[in-house]
């Protein structure tokens, strides 16, 4: 029951395969939500990113997005076809996140 607390500069994100086996209370008490990263992709988390880290210029934003949707695609073409990882990633979000 004990709480830690941590400085706004801090995030955590706990990532899970499945909830198979989490029962109501502890994916109420850990405030998971499960999306599929099929579904969801990496430009959301991009977005919010984005929106966040400049908020002060709408003009950086706007670039910083177009900078994103030019490279990312291709980017992550060329890992899947080109790259053999070592220690895999569990999708492009997570992948993507790393550059965030």
């Amino acid at each position: 029951g004990d709480r830690i607390s941590m400085p706004p500069s801090v995030s955590l994100l706990f990532e899970v395969e499945d909830l198979a086996v989490a029962s109501p209370a502890t994916v109420s008490r850990a405030g998971m939500v499960y999306f599929d990263e099929d579904s969801l992709g990496w430009r959301p988390f991009v977005l919010s990113w984005v929106q966040r880290t400049f908020s002060g210029s709408q003009a950086v934003q706007q670039k910083m997005i177009e900078v994103f949707d030019k490279f990312v695609p291709k980017c992550l073409t060329c890992l899947h076809r080109d790259c053999q990882q070592l220690v895999p990633q569990a999708g492009d979000p997570c992948t993507v996140q790393g550059v965030c």
